[in-house]
């Protein structure tokens, strides 16, 4: 059960401001603990967009380069930490995550 992202990461259409190359802590609820193959194969992507539209400014690429995915009991939260490139200052982008169910859940961004 997907339950929105949390902290810092607001569910589309919010606009996240990052710094780029800040390391963003993306966080999100899943009903509870399914374990750490909860991402489809090649996700997380980042599709860098023109700011303030839904048009791609570029290809998708996956975040492979991040800190991995685990879960906080804490929280009840999964945690992706996302190294954002400092390339992207000035730029706007979506995060895409889809679940190993099939389903793709977005943030964007703008960062500075």
């Amino acid at each position: 059960d997907w339950q929105g992202f949390s902290g810092r990461v607001g569910d589309e259409p919010t606009v996240n401001s990052a710094p780029a190359g800040s390391a963003v802590p993306v966080g999100f609820g899943l009903g509870g603990d399914q374990g750490t193959s909860v991402l489809a194969a090649g996700y997380p992507q980042f599709q860098p967009m023109y700011c303030g539209t839904d048009t791609p400014s570029g290809p998708a690429v996956s975040e492979s380069r991040s800190a991995g995915l685990h879960y906080d009991p804490a929280t009840k939260q999964y945690v992706y930490t996302w190294q954002t490139d400092k390339g992207w200052k000035g730029t706007c982008g979506r995060l895409d995550l889809k679940l190993s169910d099939g389903t793709t859940h977005s943030a964007n961004f703008s960062f500075s």
